[in-house]
Order: structure tokens, then C-alpha cells, then sequence
């Protein structure tokens, strides 16, 4: 995976963003069944697990609408665009096997997902990997455009976020238990 380009440069979060991230892509990169072709390409290799890029950007809500306007004609903002570099059995798929399989890029809107986070009453970094996961669905061909399609894709991005939630808590707890047991250690002083 790809270091995240965070074009906000006072984002005061980053690093804890950049994992969350991270974390969110890599669950969902894992958990997702990925195009015909892909799949057939990464067989062909030998190779269970090989490794994707995903170029990120972090933007405010004036440029995420001027690229949804531009790319897709709807001249409001949204929380996240999706641009797969690859569509339905159309790949090019790297000829090197230690080459990563770039999928497209991700942009967030950071203003939107602030406002989401918000009202939904969870913190940023939570919301930004939400975001992450729906993102990554797209970039591996799913989409919300019918009723099917969209029962689908909300399905398995609702699972793939708890399974992130749920790695979030075990390292808190972990970190935490952690913690505790280096207060309350005797000293050998």
C-alpha cells in the first residue's frame, strides 16, 4: 500500500488517519471477492497475496465538487470519490509479480466527512475509514446503483467496518491492559 498523500497539511490527525486507513484498505482489500479478470490474472501468478496501491488524497469540499462535477456532471460535494484505473474485464495487470496491482485513486472530502462524523456521533479518523472501505468496494467494481447492487455493496461495507471496529477495540483494550500492568508493576528500585 501506498503512503497516503494528505493534501491538507494541517490535518492535526494525520498519522492516526494514515493508519486508520490503512487498516480500513487492507480489510477491505482482503475481505472483498475482486473482478473475474483479477482474480484470474493473480492465479496465474501463483500468488495469494499480492500487494495493491490505492493513491489517496485528502481535499475540502470545494475541490471534491469541482471532481464530481468534472467526472461525474453532479455539481455538489460528496464524502468520497472512487477512480478505478480498471473497469469490469478491462485490466492491465502488472507484468512484474513483485509489482503492485494499482487499483485507482481515492479522494475525501476531509469537510464532509467532519459533518458525518458529527452527526453520527463518532470521531473522525472512524468516519474517514468508513469512507476508506466504501471507496476500496468501488475501486474493486462494486457500486450503489440499483437496488440489488446496493444491498450488496452496503452488506458487505457494513462488515468489513465491524470487522474494523473490532480490530480498533482489541488493540485499545490490548494497549490498555498494557498500560495498566506497567502502572501497577513493582519497582526494583
Amino acid at each position: 500500500m501506498r503512503e497516503i498523500a494528505a493534501q491538507n497539511p494541517d490535518f492535526s490527525t494525520k498519522s492516526q488517519i494514515n493508519r486508520a486507513v490503512s487498516r480500513a484498505l487492507k480489510l477491505a482489500l482482503a475481505s472483498a471477492p475482486l473482478y473475474p479478470e483479477l482474480k484470474r490474472q493473480i492465479a496465474k501468478t501463483g500468488e495469494n497475496e499480492r500487494v495493491f496501491a490505492v493513491d489517496f488524497f485528502f481535499h475540502d469540499d470545494q475541490t471534491v465538487r469541482e471532481l464530481n462535477q468534472t467526472h461525474r456532471a453532479k455539481d455538489k460535494p460528496t464524502d468520497v470519490l472512487s477512480f478505478p484505473l480498471f473497469e469490469g474485464e478491462v485490466f492491465a495487470f502488472p507484468t512484474a509479480p513483485d509489482e503492485p496491482i494499482a487499483l485507482g485513486d481515492m479522494v475525501i472530502s476531509v469537510e464532509t466527512a467532519a459533518r458525518q462524523a458529527l452527526e453520527l456521533g463518532h470521531d473522525l479518523a472512524d468516519e474517514i475509514a468508513f469512507l476508506s472501505i466504501h471507496g476500496a468496494l468501488h475501486l474493486l467494481g462494486y457500486d450503489h446503483d440499483n437496488d440489488r447492487a446496493r444491498r450488496q455493496m452496503f452488506a458487505l461495507q457494513d462488515r468489513i467496518f465491524e470487522a474494523f471496529q473490532t480490530e480498533v477495540l482489541a488493540r485499545t483494550l490490548r494497549a490498555g491492559t498494557v498500560k495498566k500492568q506497567t502502572e501497577t508493576a513493582p519497582s526494583n528500585a
